[in-house]
């Protein structure tokens, strides 16, 4: 699966209105610190206070649901 699979499950999970569904292409998975994050909060994007309440939520689905991350496919060698 791809991260936003990840994130199309955690939106459909917990039935995102359609409005906020432009902010779910900022979350994404640090590897390093095993966090879900929104790039739109690193870049300093000003977002509502509703967007940013969603994008919350789903961040806290997607770390109590997928912990480790998404499981990316190992890249075959040779």
């Amino acid at each position: 699966m791809e991260i936003t699979d990840y994130v199309e499950e955690a939106a459909e999970a917990l039935r995102m209105p359609e409005e906020f569904w432009p902010a779910v292409g900022s979350i994404s998975f640090d590897v390093g610190d095993q966090e879900w994050y929104s790039a739109c909060h690193l870049s300093g994007e000003i977002i509502t206070a509703e967007t940013h309440a969603w994008v919350l939520r789903l961040i806290g689905w997607l770390q109590f649901n997928y912990p480790e991350g998404p499981a990316f496919q190992e890249a075959s060698c040779c």
